[in-house]
């Protein structure tokens, strides 16, 4: 949908159709360009040294990062929100003074990705909710000290995608499911989340896709014409 109004002009960016929508559809933004690599002259060997921002912030790295899946954490610990405020925000900087740089663009969505992964304990020791709380916030903080360098996002990039893929756990036979919700509790509270606990407790959970259960919803969302905009 293209914006009619005379002050706000816009380019849309149609990508392939596939049969449903456009694949990619940018709105009121041009299309990212692929800046050449920055060169630097070293005052020692006079030789051009590739920055590795430009050189490797590309496409098939974004691509690789998403087909990796990498798990990221559901709520930033409050020690790092920050900091990573922070990060975000220069991020956000970036892509604002050149919205035609790539490179921008991919650090701004692999942000999350590279600084907010999930922490996966290696020994018995740090499975204890208390140090694990402890070592993620380290781990964030870590991140983030690295995502200030030059080549902060592409060194983070490369680091996860050399992590080993991980296998799905499978329950033992014999061993009785947990109680989801009481699960689904917990996890709210290790996130301070208290409210969302309270709601997760008192819920009777999803209702059955039923006549009944639809008569009830209107009962309650009573049908309202739409409003009617003058000229």
């Amino acid at each position: 949908m293209t914006c009619r109004s005379q002050t706000h002009p816009s380019e849309d960016i149609v990508g392939p159709f596939n049969g449903l929508g456009a694949d990619l559809l940018i709105h009121g933004a041009e299309k990212p360009q692929v800046e050449s690599p920055v060169t630097v002259d070293t005052a020692e060997t006079n030789n051009p040294v590739v920055d590795d921002v430009a050189a490797g912030l590309t496409v098939e790295l974004l691509d690789s990062m998403l087909q990796k899946q990498i798990t990221t954490i559901v709520s930033i610990p409050l020690p790092s929100r920050l900091h990573f405020s922070r990060a975000l925000k220069s991020a956000l900087d970036s892509v604002l003074e050149n919205p035609k740089n790539l490179a921008s663009w991919i650090q701004l969505l692999l942000l999350p990705t590279c600084t907010l992964n999930l922490f996966e304990p290696k020994i018995s020791m740090e499975e204890r909710l208390g140090n694990r709380r402890k070592l993620q916030m380290d781990a964030i903080n870590r991140a983030l000290l690295c995502w200030k360098e030059p080549s902060g996002c592409f060194t983070l990039a490369q680091q996860l995608l050399g992590l080993p893929k991980k296998t799905p756990r499978q329950q033992q036979p014999g061993k009785k499911r947990k109680n989801t919700k009481l699960s689904a509790c917990r996890r709210k509270l290790s996130n301070n989340h208290y409210t969302a606990a309270i709601r997760i407790l008192s819920s009777n959970g999803l209702a059955s896709p039923t006549p009944d259960t639809l008569f009830e919803l209107q009962q309650k969302h009573s049908f309202a014409r739409p409003p009617i905009i003058p000229a």
